[in-house]
């Protein structure tokens, strides 16, 4: 059973864009994010919590 599930999503913003992202988390897994400023991982972050909506996925 997954925790978080991913599949598909795109996002854009302006300029900014996540395209196809797609990834599992399974229950009882620790999972970071790492990378430089304005990559999206705050956005990622976002659209895993449905504070904002994907344009697909």
């Amino acid at each position: 059973m997954n925790a978080i599930e991913l599949n598909a999503v795109n996002y854009q913003h302006k300029e900014f864009k996540l395209n196809d992202i797609s990834f599992e988390v399974p229950q009882g897994f620790v999972t970071g994010f790492i990378g430089a400023n304005g990559v999206g991982k705050t956005t990622l972050i976002r659209l895993i919590m449905d504070l904002i909506e994907p344009e697909q996925g």
